[in-house]
């Protein structure tokens, strides 16, 4: 998820984004390498103050990118560069969603062609975040001719189950 939060001086007026990253237990390393190598690169970057890496104490698989950027076009600037690009795809399945709850795929059970795509999301910006991730992007590609139709959604208020544990998968392994 991010933060974002305007710092000013008595001059200088900076935009900081705050990422938070929980990775795959047992690809920390893998993780700060290449996170490393993307923030060296984007301190370089015209439109940016400060690039900081941070990595959770008490938990190694949660990470802070702290991005402090010299005015609003920057973040989008910072995304076009080769370097983002490359930690994106470096990174892409190192890292977990966690805002998603839950992910069913339902087949109608009289026409097996119809589908239906049940996420639930735990925030606002789950669901921009997940059409970020490489496996969205792969699914996409390789579904885009399958439809007979394009692809709909509606939005719902989730009512019952009352709490987020009614929609947590918790420790069950998905097969």
């Amino acid at each position: 998820s991010r933060q974002v939060c305007k710092m000013s001086s008595s001059s200088v007026e900076y935009l900081a984004v705050h990422v938070f990253v929980s990775v795959k237990e047992g690809t920390e390393d893998a993780f700060k390498e290449a996170s490393f190598a993307n923030a060296r690169a984007s301190a370089k970057e015209e439109g940016i103050a400060r690039f900081d890496v941070i990595q959770q104490i008490d938990d190694p698989t949660k990470f802070v990118l702290v991005e402090v950027y010299k005015n609003d076009e920057a973040p989008a600037l910072h995304k076009e560069t080769a370097h983002y690009s490359t930690w994106r795809e470096t990174v892409a399945d190192m890292m977990t969603e966690e805002g998603i709850a839950r992910f069913d795929v339902i087949q109608q059970i009289d026409d097996p062609t119809k589908f239906v795509l049940v996420e639930v999301y735990k925030n606002d910006e789950a669901p921009a975040l997940h059409k970020e991730t490489a496996h969205y992007s792969t699914w996409r590609e390789t579904v885009a001719d399958m439809m007979a139709e394009p692809r709909s959604a509606i939005k719902y208020k989730s009512l019952f189950p009352a709490t987020e544990a009614g929609w947590d998968y918790g420790e069950a392994t998905l097969e």
